[in-house]
């Protein structure tokens, strides 16, 4: 991992998520619609048939319905259950297993997609994050990233509380208002920018983002 990042970040989420994946599949049908509605949203923003990377691609909806909507996709997520539940539902699709600060991809992309992840750095990492996104992207690319709205802003460790057993993960909570900032601050233009509630009852927040 990058440094700064606390040095047990990765093996531990990775233990975490392999420990909750096959949860996430069996919840598969209560989010399919979701995928959908958000794949449509990016898709005003990225050049059709355009390559994108998700980064924490999970068992690989969301990469599903790229594809159906015509995207070049490639997946990555640290988790190797995940990985290999992402592959079953997009055979022959390019899905990595790795860590996406660190790995060594060195395609072009004009899109990077990544819901429910840079909650899961502290700050410092969010903006190796976002380093790590402005080496990857084309010029015109753009970054969707989506994330709960807090009320107020934290972090730390924390129990993975909608999710059966003690599955502990780093967890930051951004204000809309903090989060957008942080984006702007960073040299980033917001091009769209909507909240949802998903079917646990948690709002979210998701930003189309291209570099100004």
């Amino acid at each position: 991992m990058t440094d700064g990042l606390l040095p047990e970040l990765l093996a531990r989420h990775t233990e975490t998520y392999n420990a909750a994946a096959p949860e996430y599949e069996r919840r598969v049908p209560q989010n399919y619609e979701h995928a959908d509605q958000r794949v449509r949203r990016i898709a005003q923003s990225v050049v059709p048939g355009g390559k994108v990377l998700e980064v924490g691609c999970g068992v690989g909806l969301g990469l599903m319905w790229l594809a159906r909507h015509g995207f070049i996709c490639t997946g990555i997520d640290c988790s190797e259950e995940m990985v290999e539940l992402a592959r079953r539902r997009n055979p022959g699709a390019d899905i990595i297993i790795g860590d996406f600060l660190s790995h060594g991809l060195s395609s072009f992309y004009d899109a990077i997609v990544a819901e429910a992840v840079v909650h899961l750095f502290p700050e410092a990492g969010v903006r190796a994050f976002m380093a790590r996104c402005r080496e990857l992207l084309r010029p015109s690319g753009v970054l969707c990233v989506s994330t709960t709205v807090g009320e107020s802003s934290s972090e730390g460790w924390k129990v993975k509380s909608d999710f059966s057993g003690d599955l502990m993960r780093y967890r930051r909570e951004w204000t809309r208002r903090e989060f957008e900032t942080l984006l702007t601050d960073d040299g980033w233009k917001i091009l769209d920018y909507w909240e949802f509630v998903d079917p646990r009852g948690k709002n979210w927040m998701s930003i189309v983002g291209t570099l100004a």
